[in-house]
């Protein structure tokens, strides 16, 4: 997959990832940021998104299992990159610079969030519908204002 430069993850992630995204940056800085990104993504977005139980729950979790708590509605595959991506950020967070990460490990990660983002879409659709128009959705026309190679992807 074509790496997107804007995932479509809240404002206050965004800003992490471009941090991540910065090859000037020390590698445990970016891989921090990887990490911090991610945490944003699951307390802004995901919570929208799990079971009722779960959202319950939601702020005794640690980040694994909140990021665990998307295989309810989401692909196990990109949730498991996602946690790959995770531990990248926490080998920043706790090694420092001589983990055992690349730079190269930091770009697999922000394509993680960038897939994971696009299927966070994905399942809105899947659990909400694309149109309830009982409901006044405006999904139709979010979905219609993206660039287009996020609408075909």
């Amino acid at each position: 997959m074509e790496n997107i430069s804007i995932p479509l993850i809240s404002p206050l992630s965004r800003k992490y990832y471009q941090y991540a995204n910065d090859d000037s940056e020390k590698i445990h800085h970016r891989a921090e940021d990887v990490r911090i990104c991610i945490e944003k993504v699951c307390d802004s977005i995901i919570i929208q998104l799990v079971k009722p139980d779960t959202k319950r729950k939601w702020k005794d979790y640690k980040l694994h299992n909140k990021i665990e708590a998307c295989k309810e509605f989401m692909n196990p595959i990109i949730v498991d990159d996602l946690l790959n991506a995770k531990g990248i950020g926490n080998m920043g967070v706790h090694d420092g610079e001589e983990g055992n990460y690349s730079s190269q490990d930091i770009d697999k990660s922000l394509e993680a969030i960038t897939t994971f983002s696009l299927e966070i879409v994905f399942s809105y659709f899947l659990i909400n519908g694309f149109g309830n128009y009982q409901h006044n959705s405006w999904i139709p026309t979010v979905f219609s204002t993206l660039p287009p190679i996020y609408r075909v992807i």
